[in-house]
């Protein structure tokens, strides 16, 4: 070995030389920009030196002896952790890409040595999965996570990337099914190589906790369906009282302005997926919603409680969590009070194709939903139809001389998704696309708003059903380094504007409160009282009557958003008693 090292060590310093300062170079400037970290630096150059000389080391490297040695599906995932790591500009995705795969390698060849149908087998579904999640993660910045797998029954609200998901679907199962070479070797050296490899790899996933490693957020993913159905099994057996939650009025912090007559109509408008950085880009994406935001009562520091779309919808509705899409809240939601107090109520479906969601939205308590107008070949409404039929229903509505609270979801800037109507500039990205075009017709919308009879009696509160999710369009067009911009890829601020005749503009910082607060600011605002089990408080105070108004519930996975400073809940064995509890006397 010394005899070795000797004799070429100027193809050393020639190898390690370059690597240091590439190293070096992508810790500065492209894939670490804020914090140079030399621990950091130090363990990267030295996987990549110890790599490098073993390849120089042990062979000769030629195409044929490559593809001989290391079969071209090895290859394949190779080529898809690079990319990963370049997109999201972070080395440690091709670190834990090599590792991960020369580990399945060397047990593929281990096993193989005396049972060769079960390496193919191992190897075949170790490489699928690897290749699944990697691909998941390019598309979607996560690694398969518990809300995917809960969700999967809405797999035709992102069918606007349907083809590119479906080829890509095959080409990883066409590399993965290729059957491995069998690789002849002696056992002894095979396990000093594993051995070498999992001490590596080890060390690597001490050091950046598991984020970055396929094994270990699949070891997280199965942890954590084991801990949601133990959840689900707890809330069906826990003995809980309405009692808990009841509470006899509506919190009343401000003075309603009965400028608008003593019952006000109510608009409130849910577009899907939009955080409110999206409202302010410098790219002026929606001028329509920033202006209205100027014009409004606007609420800073505002996040979204929960993802996705039926519990964002279900939850703020109701002040409350929403356990799973299609359960159904027997408790009390702000459409009930009003109807309680003389309000019609009425909401819009946009996705009257979708039984699921129909469903959904027949089990919220309105007295009516509406189909929006639509193209029959069409499977939603899209933007432009939906507020037509928005200022059409209220228009109707208010010719009835009955105060009423009129909802809608809009859909077209759901992920996916690219504008059918009006584009934004070059046209060429789906995701500014959708967001202008839905500032588009929001902005037609409030022009006719304000030049009909709606506007001296009509209050709109804008807002969304959730924030924008992080996937790879988002990462592209927002925020090259999204993991420094968001803590979690579903959890960030969102808009929440009140708008009306004669309203006084103004911001009130909310420090970190949640939409959970919705239905409670609204009552107050319009002074309506009424027999609640509202979790949330009036965001018109700054002390909150409730504990759980800046936390973050997705399944079993919890984020306390108080002050802006968003953490991961730990263990909390209260809190999860608390909503298991309130699940068990909702549902």
């Amino acid at each position: 070995m010394i005899k070795h090292l000797k004799k070429n060590l100027y193809i050393y310093l020639l190898v390690t030389i370059p690597v240091l300062l590439v190293s070096f170079l992508m810790e500065k400037y492209l894939f670490f920009n804020e914090v140079f970290s030399f621990k950091r630096f130090v363990m990267v150059s030295t996987f990549f030196i110890v790599f490098i000389f073993y390849i120089l080391r042990n062979k000769k490297i030629d195409f044929k002896s490559f593809l001989k040695i290391y079969n071209i599906k090895y290859l394949f995932s190779i080529v898809l952790c690079i990319y990963c790591s370049i997109f999201y500009r972070n080395p440690l995705f091709v670190i834990f890409g090599i590792l991960e795969l020369s580990i399945i390698y060397f047990i593929t060849v281990l096993v193989g040595i005396k049972y060769r149908k079960l390496s193919v087998l191992f190897n075949i579904v170790s490489l699928l999965l690897y290749n699944i999640n990697t691909i998941v993660y390019i598309f979607a910045s996560s690694y398969v996570s518990l809300i995917m797998m809960t969700n999967l029954g809405e797999l035709n609200r992102i069918s606007g990337k349907a083809l590119v998901y479906i080829s890509t679907s095959l080409i990883v199962i066409a590399f993965s099914l290729i059957f491995p070479n069998q690789v002849k070797d002696k056992t002894r050296n095979i396990l000093l190589k594993l051995l070498i490899l999992f001490c590596f790899y080890l060390v690597f996933l001490f050091n950046f906790t598991g984020q970055f490693s396929v094994t270990f957020n699949y070891y997280k993913l199965i942890k954590n369906s084991v801990q949601y159905a133990s959840f689900q099994n707890k809330i069906k057996n826990i003995n809980a009282s309405k009692d808990e939650f009841y509470k006899q009025h509506v919190s009343d912090y401000i003075s309603y302005d009965s400028s608008l007559g003593a019952k006000p109509n109510i608009i409130v408008i849910f577009t899907e997926g939009l955080s409110k950085h999206i409202i302010f880009d410098s790219r002026n994406i929606m001028p329509n919603v920033k202006k209205l935001s100027r014009n409004s009562i606007s609420f800073d520091n505002y996040y979204n409680h929960t993802a996705a779309t039926y519990r964002g919808l279900a939850g703020q509705l109701f002040s409350g969590f929403h356990n799973s899409n299609l359960d159904r809240n027997n408790l009390v939601s702000i459409q009930d009070i009003l109807r309680d107090n003389g309000y019609f109520t009425e909401f819009i479906n946009v996705e009257p194709e979708n039984e699921d969601f129909t469903e959904f939205l027949n089990d919220l308590h309105f007295d009516k939903l509406v189909n929006g107008k639509y193209d029959s070949k069409a499977n939603i409404i899209h933007d432009k139809e939906a507020y037509e039929t928005l200022f059409d229903e209220a228009t109707k509505l208010n010719s009835n001389k009955q105060p009423f609270f009129l909802s809608i979801y809009t859909f077209d800037t759901h992920v996916t998704f690219d504008s059918t109507d009006k584009k934004f500039r070059n046209k060429n990205n789906i995701l500014l696309n959708s967001f202008y075009n839905a500032d588009y017709h929001f902005g037609l919308f409030l022009e006719k708003f304000i030049d009909s009879s709606l506007y001296n009696n009509t209050i709109i509160v804008f807002t969304s059903d959730h924030c924008t999710y992080v996937d790879n369009d988002y990462v592209n067009t927002f925020n090259g380094k999204y993991s420094h911009y968001r803590v979690h890829y579903f959890l960030d601020q969102i808009p929440l504007y009140i708008y009306h005749k004669g309203v006084k503009p103004r911001s009130i910082d909310v420090k970190g409160r949640t939409s959970i607060d919705i239905a409670p600011t609204i009552l107050d605002y319009v002074d309506v009282d009424g027999n609640n089990y509202f979790l949330g408080d009036s965001l018109f105070t700054e002390n909150s009557l409730s504990d759980v108004d800046t936390v973050y519930v997705e399944d079993i996975i919890h984020f306390d958003t108080k002050d802006g400073n968003i953490t991961k809940k730990e263990n909390d064995s209260e809190f999860s008693e608390f909503i298991a509890r309130y699940y068990s006397v909702s549902n």
